[in-house]
């Protein structure tokens, strides 16, 4: 998709993208973009319906109406179709960093992100998909991080386990993470 804004898979089609192959089933296809991006999202796309979630509903989106937190979610589908066909996500940054929404102490250098982008299908790093699908244990976040988790980086595996730790310090996921190797 070549768009005016930075976009990347998000979700369980990330992490297979990061394992180059298909571990489940999905239902949707995720898109991480940045919040300050929105209003291209919707330009970009001219002939879509948007809703965004708030509260667990939805909303139609109009085209001047700018979406802030808690606000997230934008589902998508061409006009005329019934089925959702995209989800947008809507990321935070400030400076030359990525903020995780629910606690912006998590961040993460922009820099890396945009190394993602010259994938042939730019999707978001592993751990930030895990970090975003930890507060939800269910069976298939746990399927996804027991997939995930053996083959992260040594960086990636410390940066998950320390967000982690920020945000719920007995979470399970932690002491599953492999420890990145000392050097003697």
């Amino acid at each position: 998709m070549d768009a005016p804004f930075r976009w990347w898979i998000a979700g369980g089609w990330a992490l297979d993208l990061f394992l180059g192959t298909e571990t489940r089933p999905h239902s949707d296809v995720d898109v991480a973009v940045f919040r300050d991006e929105q209003d291209q999202v919707y330009g970009y796309l001219p002939n879509w319906t948007f809703e965004y979630v708030q509260a667990g509903t939805r909303h139609r989106w109009s085209r001047t109406e700018r979406l802030e937190l808690p606000v997230h979610e934008i589902w998508a589908r061409r006009r005329g179709s019934e089925a959702w066909q995209l989800e947008f996500v809507l990321n935070e940054s400030h400076g030359s960093n990525w903020l995780f929404r629910r606690d912006p102490r998590i961040r993460l250098p922009l820099a890396q992100l945009e190394a993602l982008r010259a994938e042939p299908l730019p999707f978001l790093p592993p751990e930030i998909v895990l970090l975003y699908k930890s507060n939800r244990l269910d069976a298939k976040s746990e399927q996804d991080f027991a997939a995930v988790a053996p083959s992260l980086t040594p960086d990636s595996s410390t940066w998950l386990r320390g967000a982690l730790a920020v945000t719920d310090p007995a979470h399970p996921w932690i002491e599953k993470l492999p420890l990145a190797a000392t050097r003697d």
